[in-house]
């Protein structure tokens, strides 16, 4: 849907560099490999995030209605959204057969960024024995959509963009979508109207499809929603979105597999990088012991044949 593209990038620049905070361990896996990982959403850090987004949804549609300027009051998308249901995904794609549309429930996948490039607030996830162990990637958006288009096919989604803190934004968000979505649907039944045919199974396929499509809309934008609480990390997030039965299957452009969290299996997705383009800098966190970890640092991007890359100190002053 072209109004989701534009609310997530109106304001982004393909050459802005964005930063990817991560444990030791984690810059190993990344370096060592040359893979970014894309975490399946369901398992993010935060629980709550996942469902931030249903409170404002529910505020939107209900200004919305009670400002009488839709026909459609969603019902289905409400009673969906509000209790985390299910979809039955199965009766959408009878209903959409005669539309031609293809609706397969889908697996979204993320990969988070900072705009910030020594942010206190991101540091202090990496903090072990009272001291600081993070480090952070900067990498162009451009240069990182690079690899991501490397590995895109017919029925795989890409989208990026900031995430959105502030309430009143994201129900203006909200309210734009479910317009744009109402106007279409009202289109839609005032020809079934105009061609004088009362076919109710018509008139459920073209309900369907539209209630399905905004359920979509807002799966995909929950993740670009979060408390204003969070609002100091300044995220921006890239996300791959792709039909399950494809992720459950290895192929040549996408590695599949889980990594063990907190005794969890949390499952993933790798996606190659470019060596010599994707990653531009990196930054230590305020590290003790900063001048060996650069040292150590440098070999180790020597031995994995990574030529181009900066290495910076974190200017936050070390609490002692």
């Amino acid at each position: 849907m072209n109004k989701f593209n534009n609310i997530l990038n109106k304001d982004e620049h393909l050459d802005k560099k964005v930063f990817h905070y991560t444990s030791p361990k984690g810059l190993y896996s990344i370096l060592e490999n040359g893979t970014f990982r894309f975490t399946d959403c369901q398992f993010l850090n935060d629980k709550t995030e996942y469902i931030h987004i249903n409170k404002v949804f529910s505020e939107a549609l209900n200004e919305l209605i009670s400002e009488k300027v839709i026909n459609n009051n969603f019902e289905m998308a409400r009673d969906i959204i509000e209790n985390d249901k299910e979809y039955n995904w199965d009766t959408l794609r009878m209903s959409a057969k005669s539309k031609k549309i293809m609706i397969l429930p889908r697996r979204y996948y993320v990969f988070c960024t900072s705009v910030d490039n020594d942010s206190l607030n991101m540091w202090n996830h990496y903090v072990k024995n009272n001291h600081y162990q993070g480090y952070n990637i900067g990498c162009a958006v451009n240069q990182i959509k690079k690899c991501l288009n490397a590995i895109s096919t017919h029925d795989m989604e890409i989208y990026s963009g900031r995430v959105k803190y502030k309430k009143e934004n994201q129900v203006k968000v909200i309210k734009d979508i479910i317009t744009e979505i109402d106007k279409r649907y009202s289109v839609a039944i005032k020809k079934l109207i105009d061609s004088k045919i009362h076919d109710n199974m018509e008139y459920s396929a073209i309900v369907q499809i539209h209630e399905g499509e905004l359920i979509e809309n807002i799966k995909k934008l929950r993740l670009f929603f979060k408390h204003k609480a969070f609002i100091g990390e300044k995220e921006f997030r890239f996300v791959i979105t792709m039909p399950i039965q494809k992720t459950q299957r290895q192929n040549s452009t996408v590695e599949f597999g889980c990594v063990l969290k907190n005794g969890i299996f949390v499952p993933h997705c790798d996606i190659k990088i470019n060596k010599e383009s994707t990653i531009e800098t990196i930054t230590l966190s305020s590290m003790l012991e900063h001048e060996i970890a650069k040292k150590g640092l440098e070999q180790f991007l020597k031995l994995n044949e990574y030529h181009n890359v900066v290495l910076n100190q974190s200017e936050i002053p070390i609490r002692g």
